[in-house]
Protein backbone atom coordinates (compact mmCIF):
# COMPACT_ATOMS: atom_id res chain seq x y z
CA UNK A 1 0.00 0.00 0.00
CA UNK A 2 2.86 2.36 0.80
CA UNK A 3 4.42 1.68 -2.61
CA UNK A 4 1.17 2.74 -4.25
CA UNK A 5 1.08 5.99 -2.27
CA UNK A 6 4.72 6.70 -3.15
CA UNK A 7 3.96 6.15 -6.84
CA UNK A 8 0.89 8.40 -6.62
CA UNK A 9 2.96 11.12 -4.97
CA UNK A 10 5.58 10.91 -7.74
CA UNK A 11 2.87 11.17 -10.40
CA UNK A 12 1.22 14.10 -8.61
CA UNK A 13 4.53 15.95 -8.26
CA UNK A 14 5.16 15.45 -11.97
CA UNK A 15 1.62 16.70 -12.73
CA UNK A 16 2.29 19.74 -10.55
CA UNK A 17 5.39 20.56 -12.61
CA UNK A 18 3.64 20.03 -15.95
CA UNK A 19 0.36 21.86 -15.22
CA UNK A 20 1.32 25.53 -15.22
CA UNK A 21 -1.88 26.62 -13.40
CA UNK A 22 -1.36 24.27 -10.46
CA UNK A 23 -1.80 26.40 -7.33
CA UNK A 24 0.98 26.82 -4.81
CA UNK A 25 0.27 25.27 -1.45
CA UNK A 26 1.07 22.48 0.97
CA UNK A 27 0.39 19.01 -0.36
CA UNK A 28 -0.61 16.34 2.16
CA UNK A 29 -1.19 12.65 1.55
CA UNK A 30 -4.67 11.54 2.55
CA UNK A 31 -7.20 8.85 1.85
CA UNK A 32 -10.49 9.67 0.23
CA UNK A 33 -9.32 11.76 -1.64
CA UNK A 34 -5.69 10.75 -2.20
CA UNK A 35 -4.21 14.18 -1.45
CA UNK A 36 -5.29 17.49 0.02
CA UNK A 37 -3.74 20.72 -1.24
CA UNK A 38 -3.91 23.42 1.44
CA UNK A 39 -3.91 26.92 -0.02
CA UNK A 40 -4.78 28.64 3.24
CA UNK A 41 -6.72 28.07 6.44
CA UNK A 42 -10.07 27.95 4.64
CA UNK A 43 -9.12 26.92 1.11
CA UNK A 44 -8.39 23.25 0.45
CA UNK A 45 -8.56 21.19 -2.71
CA UNK A 46 -9.09 17.44 -2.68
CA UNK A 47 -7.06 15.67 -5.34
CA UNK A 48 -8.04 12.19 -6.44
CA UNK A 49 -5.57 10.37 -8.67
CA UNK A 50 -6.52 7.28 -10.66
CA UNK A 51 -5.19 5.36 -13.62
CA UNK A 52 -6.85 5.66 -16.99
CA UNK A 53 -6.58 2.23 -18.54
CA UNK A 54 -7.97 0.51 -21.57
CA UNK A 55 -11.53 -0.61 -21.07
CA UNK A 56 -12.47 -4.26 -20.93
CA UNK A 57 -13.38 -4.03 -24.60
CA UNK A 58 -9.77 -3.08 -25.41
CA UNK A 59 -10.71 0.40 -26.58
CA UNK A 60 -8.21 3.21 -26.81
CA UNK A 61 -7.71 4.67 -23.31
CA UNK A 62 -8.43 8.11 -24.80
CA UNK A 63 -11.84 7.14 -26.21
CA UNK A 64 -14.89 9.06 -25.00
CA UNK A 65 -16.47 5.84 -23.75
CA UNK A 66 -13.40 4.78 -21.78
CA UNK A 67 -12.98 8.18 -20.12
CA UNK A 68 -16.70 8.34 -19.31
CA UNK A 69 -16.56 4.86 -17.79
CA UNK A 70 -13.62 5.86 -15.60
CA UNK A 71 -15.37 9.05 -14.46
CA UNK A 72 -18.52 7.12 -13.63
CA UNK A 73 -16.58 4.72 -11.42
CA UNK A 74 -15.01 7.64 -9.49
CA UNK A 75 -18.26 9.61 -9.18
CA UNK A 76 -19.53 7.35 -6.40
CA UNK A 77 -16.52 8.19 -4.25
CA UNK A 78 -17.12 11.92 -4.63
CA UNK A 79 -20.03 11.62 -2.17
CA UNK A 80 -17.59 10.37 0.47
CA UNK A 81 -14.99 13.04 -0.35
CA UNK A 82 -17.52 15.83 0.10
CA UNK A 83 -17.87 14.91 3.76
CA UNK A 84 -14.49 16.57 4.28
CA UNK A 85 -16.10 19.86 3.19
CA UNK A 86 -13.23 20.97 0.96
CA UNK A 87 -13.69 23.87 -1.43
CA UNK A 88 -12.87 21.95 -4.63
CA UNK A 89 -12.38 18.39 -5.81
CA UNK A 90 -10.09 17.54 -8.73
CA UNK A 91 -9.79 14.23 -10.51
CA UNK A 92 -6.54 13.45 -12.30
CA UNK A 93 -6.63 10.51 -14.71
CA UNK A 94 -3.04 9.37 -15.13
CA UNK A 95 -2.07 7.33 -18.16
CA UNK A 96 1.23 5.88 -19.35
CA UNK A 97 0.78 6.20 -23.12
CA UNK A 98 3.63 4.50 -24.93
CA UNK A 99 1.78 4.47 -28.23
CA UNK A 100 3.87 4.86 -31.36
CA UNK A 101 0.90 6.44 -33.11
CA UNK A 102 0.90 10.23 -32.92
CA UNK A 103 -2.23 11.66 -31.29
CA UNK A 104 -2.59 14.85 -33.33
CA UNK A 105 -6.30 15.35 -32.75
CA UNK A 106 -6.47 14.49 -29.06
CA UNK A 107 -6.47 18.13 -27.96
CA UNK A 108 -9.27 18.91 -30.43
CA UNK A 109 -11.39 16.03 -29.11
CA UNK A 110 -10.98 17.26 -25.53
CA UNK A 111 -12.06 20.75 -26.59
CA UNK A 112 -15.35 19.37 -27.96
CA UNK A 113 -16.18 16.51 -25.60
CA UNK A 114 -18.14 17.25 -22.43
CA UNK A 115 -18.20 14.91 -19.47
CA UNK A 116 -20.88 14.51 -16.83
CA UNK A 117 -19.14 14.80 -13.46
CA UNK A 118 -19.44 16.43 -10.07
CA UNK A 119 -15.69 17.07 -9.82
CA UNK A 120 -14.76 20.73 -10.12
CA UNK A 121 -11.89 19.94 -12.47
CA UNK A 122 -10.90 16.83 -14.37
CA UNK A 123 -7.59 16.22 -16.09
CA UNK A 124 -5.87 13.59 -18.15
CA UNK A 125 -2.16 13.46 -17.44
CA UNK A 126 0.08 11.51 -19.78
CA UNK A 127 2.87 10.58 -17.39
CA UNK A 128 5.07 9.37 -20.26
CA UNK A 129 5.44 12.75 -22.00
CA UNK A 130 4.02 15.24 -19.46
CA UNK A 131 0.98 16.29 -21.52
CA UNK A 132 -1.89 17.69 -19.44
CA UNK A 133 -5.42 17.92 -20.82
CA UNK A 134 -8.15 19.72 -18.91
CA UNK A 135 -11.49 18.15 -19.70
CA UNK A 136 -14.76 20.04 -19.99
CA UNK A 137 -17.82 19.36 -17.89
CA UNK A 138 -21.39 19.10 -19.12
CA UNK A 139 -22.99 20.30 -15.89
CA UNK A 140 -22.33 22.74 -13.08
CA UNK A 141 -22.07 21.54 -9.47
Amino acid sequence: MEDKKTEELMILKSFRECYIDFPKGMLNASESPDFILSLGPRKKIGLELTRLQRSHSGADPFSFENISECLKSKEEKLVLYRRKKLQEYWLILAVHDHSDNPRYNLHNKFMVWRFDTGYNRIFIFNVTNGDVYKLKKSRKN
